[in-house]
C-alpha cells in the first residue's frame, strides 16, 4: 500500500482540492476504483470545497459522484466495505479512521489532516509522502530493544487473535520486564504498525505491554525469575 498525507492548515481549500486531484490521478494511473472515506454521513456535505455546494448535496444523496471520467464512491466509517482495492482519500482524519481505512486494503491511501499530532503514530510508522512535494514526512520509526523486536517478530500472523500467539508475546514481554528491561507501549504500537500489524492489533499489543509495565494481571504471564531469564537469554541469542 502506498501512503500519502496532505497536512491541512486550518480551513485549507487548496489542500482539500489537492487531495481530490490526487484521487483522480491515482485512479486513472492505476485503472483502479476511487473512494472517499469520511467519519460520518453528515460530513459528506463538507466536501463542498471540492465539489461545490450542489455537488456535495448530490454526493451525500447518491454516495457517489463522477469527475473527469472517474467514478468516486463515498463511504462513512460505519458503512465502509470490508475490502476496497482502489485509491482511497480520507479527509479530516485521526488515527482511528485511518486504521479503519487501512483495513479495507486500498492500493493507495491519502490522508487529509488538520493536525499531524493526531496521526503521529501512523506518520512515524509509515512516513507518508506529501503528493504535492513528493517529500516524505519528517518522522522517525522507533527502534526497540533487539530482545523485544525478536520477541514480537516471531508472531507470523502479526495478530494476537490466536491464544498461543498472545501467550508467547505476553511471556516475552513479561520476561524482559522481570529481568530489568523496560519498554514504551506507544513505541511498541508504532513499531508494530511499521511492521505490518493492523491498527487494532497494534493497539492490543500496546495494551498488553502497558498492563505488564503497571504490574496488572495478564493471562499466561506467570513465571519465575529463572524462567524469565531463560526466555530472555533465548531471545537475546536469536537477536545476535
Amino acid at each position: 500500500m502506498d501512503r500519502f498525507l496532505i497536512p491541512l492548515n486550518g480551513v485549507d481549500r487548496d489542500g482539500e482540492r489537492a487531495g481530490l486531484a490526487w484521487l483522480q490521478a491515482e485512479a486513472l494511473d492505476r485503472r483502479a476504483r476511487a473512494g472517499i472515506l469520511v467519519p460520518t454521513v453528515p460530513q459528506i456535505s463538507q466536501l463542498d470545497a471540492m465539489l461545490g455546494r450542489e455537488g456535495a448535496v448530490k454526493a451525500e444523496r447518491d454516495r457517489e459522484f463522477t469527475m473527469g471520467g472517474v467514478k468516486v464512491e463515498i463511504f462513512s466509517a460505519k458503512a465502509a466495505p470490508g475490502t476496497f482495492e482502489g485509491a482511497l482519500l480520507v479527509p479530516w482524519a485521526d488515527e482511528s479512521i485511518v486504521g479503519e481505512a487501512e483495513q479495507m486494503g486500498p492500493v493507495a491511501i491519502c490522508v487529509l489532516s488538520w493536525s499531524i499530532d493526531d496521526l503521529s503514530g501512523w506518520t512515524r510508522a509509515h512516513r507518508p509522502v506529501d503528493p504535492r512535494s513528493a517529500e516524505s514526512v519528517d518522522a522517525t520509526t522507533p527502534k526497540l530493544d533487539p530482545v523485544i523486536e525478536v520477541g514480537l517478530a516471531i508472531i507470523g500472523p502479526k495478530s494476537l487473535a490466536n491464544r498461543s500467539d498472545l501467550k508467547r508475546v505476553t511471556q516475552n514481554l513479561k520476561a524482559f520486564n522481570m529481568t530489568g528491561g523496560t519498554f514504551n507501549p506507544e513505541e511498541i504500537r508504532i513499531w508494530a504498525l511499521a511492521d505490518g500489524w493492523a491498527a487494532k492489533e497494534a493497539k492490543t499489543l500496546a495494551d498488553v505491554a502497558q498492563k505488564i509495565l503497571e504490574g496488572r494481571p495478564v493471562r499466561d504471564s506467570k513465571m519465575t525469575l529463572s524462567q524469565a531469564e531463560e526466555v530472555v537469554a533465548r531471545l537475546r541469542a536469536a537477536a545476535v
